[in-house]
């Protein structure tokens, strides 16, 4: 802001109430468009899942601007979708860990809040995009931490592609819903004209002649 931008993008609260204090800016909360969720392949952890639970994992836990995850989630409704290949058998479960994408600051926060909780009977470890998703898809973890979109136009497409990396989900696996996050936009005023679509994306829309 400070160095002219005209439109930013940021999930920062403390970025947000600094363009608060700002006459030349305006800060716009978009859609909530990220569930942050823990994939277990052998049952649920042993921690609370409640809305209260939920919702101090958003407070607390996390730099972003969050609450509880709320449903309805794309991932349960799977009417009218061809049902996924499910797995028979799990990899040998190889540690202890619960992984996450290491790029991610959202997800890397919520894996060490429940590893805090678990006390000494799981470890918080970061992956490349790459090893994660072979993680993700060997089932060998004892969970994983990642966002999904809260929106689809295609269901059955999305299933298909979830179930295709989590092939373990049909066995005992479960995707349990933590937090939703959102964006906002930084805008410099009366520079922008802006649209929002329906998966919470910002277009810049030409100003008419």
């Amino acid at each position: 802001m400070d160095g002219g931008v005209d439109l930013l993008l940021t999930d920062s609260p403390t970025l947000a109430a600094y363009a608060a204090t700002r006459a030349d800016v305006t800060s716009l909360p978009l859609g909530w468009d990220r569930t942050w969720v823990v994939a277990t392949p052998r049952g649920s952890l042993a921690v609370d899942t409640s809305q209260v639970f939920r919702a101090g994992l958003a407070r607390d836990a996390v730099r972003a601007d969050a609450r509880a995850g709320e449903g309805p989630y794309w991932w349960t409704d799977t009417a009218g979708c061809v049902a996924p290949t499910v797995r028979s058998a799990l990899a040998p479960a190889s540690t202890h860990g619960i992984v996450y994408p290491r790029d991610d600051a959202v997800a890397r926060s919520l894996a060490e809040r429940l590893v805090a909780i678990l006390g000494g009977r799981a470890t918080a470890v970061g992956l490349a995009p790459n090893a994660f998703a072979s993680a993700l898809t060997s089932g060998s973890e004892q969970a994983y931490v990642f966002p999904l979109p809260r929106a689809t136009r295609d269901r059955c497409r999305s299933i298909a592609e979830l179930s295709g990396a989590t092939t373990w989900l049909g066995v005992q696996g479960a995707i349990v819903p933590l937090i939703d996050t959102r964006l906002r936009a930084v805008v410099r005023r009366d520079r922008l004209a802006l649209r929002f679509t329906w998966d919470s994306t910002v277009a810049i829309v030409a100003p008419h002649p």
